[in-house]
Order: C-alpha cells, then sequence, then structure tokens
C-alpha cells in the first residue's frame, strides 16, 4: 500500500502492476468531544472489483487509524 498524507487526511492507494487499483482515504479531525475519524471515498477500479481489494483497503485504513 501506498500512503498520500496531507495534515489532515490520509489517502492509501493500492498499486499493482505499476497502476492504482483502487484508494480510500481516512481523514481525521478534532470536535468538542474528542479526536474523530471516517473514512471516506473507497474506489476500487472496474477491473479489479469482486476481488475483495476494497475489504482490504478498509481494512488497513482502520489499521492505520490506531496509530
Amino acid at each position: 500500500m501506498a500512503k498520500v498524507q496531507t495534515p489532515r487526511t490520509t489517502t492509501i492507494n493500492r498499486p499493482a502492476e505499476n497502476q492504482i487499483t483502487g484508494c480510500a482515504t481516512l481523514c481525521v479531525f478534532q470536535s468538542p468531544t474528542g479526536t474523530k475519524a471516517s473514512i471516506k471515498d473507497v474506489v476500487i477500479s472496474s477491473a479489479y472489483r469482486g476481488q475483495y481489494l476494497g475489504m482490504q483497503l478498509v481494512e488497513y485504513v482502520l489499521q492505520e487509524s490506531q496509530r
């Protein structure tokens, strides 16, 4: 997995065969009740759908969110 990070978001890309097969974005922000996170924009290339790559991305993002 490859990461593109900004101060408030991390986009996880799943590269294969020199192309991105999918991505998901982890948004972390502060609220009055504490730190919150949400997963946005889970996208898998149509050529790679049906291979549970979206599930793998979400699991990876959940692990990253706990760091």
